[in-house]
């Protein structure tokens, strides 16, 4: 299902990482304008407060949990609450992602291993914390945005996404 900016989504709950910039914050929007309930999980409090404010404009509510995904403690936790204040996730959109800088001829195994958390460990952690809790025969539906950008690209300029969300 392509979302077209409907309602489509009413009374749903879409848990989104890395939602104060670039894809994770353009597919928040849509989302929300699609009349989804968010919880939105980022490490900046301040830009998740502006983007939950922007959610809120939609007329959904939008719950901003500030969240390190290379910490799992924090991802477990920020799934229970999710979990907890709405009762389940319908929608999970794993877009917080990061990069280790540099070449891999200096690359630490510290920031290796960073990068594994963020973008490979706490997805599994927050697909296996929600999966089952709205439709315990099938899990929530699993949106899939991405953008591929080649190192040293420049990146689109602010508010330039325009996600096209498929649902599976």
């Amino acid at each position: 299902m392509e979302l077209s900016g409907e309602r489509e989504l009413a009374g749903q709950v879409a848990l989104v990482t890395g939602v104060t910039s670039g894809l994770g914050r353009a597919t928040a929007i849509a989302l929300a304008q699609a009349g989804a309930n968010l919880v939105l999980l980022a490490r900046g409090e301040k830009e998740l407060d502006q983007v939950a404010a922007e959610a809120a404009h939609s007329g959904v509510r939008a719950l901003p949990v500030p969240v390190d995904l290379a910490e799992a403690e924090h991802v477990l936790s920020a799934a229970e609450r999710a979990l907890s204040e709405f009762g389940g996730v319908d929608l999970l959109v794993n877009s917080g992602a990061t990069d280790a800088p540099g070449g891999i001829e200096g690359l630490a195994a510290t920031d290796w291993d960073r990068v594994l958390a963020v973008n490979l460990r706490a997805p599994f952690l927050l697909s296996k914390a929600v999966f089952f809790s709205v439709h315990p025969e099938r899990g929530p539906r699993h949106a899939r945005p991405s953008v591929t950008r080649c190192r040293g690209s420049p990146r689109p300029p602010p508010g330039r996404y325009r996600p096209r969300i498929l649902l599976r």
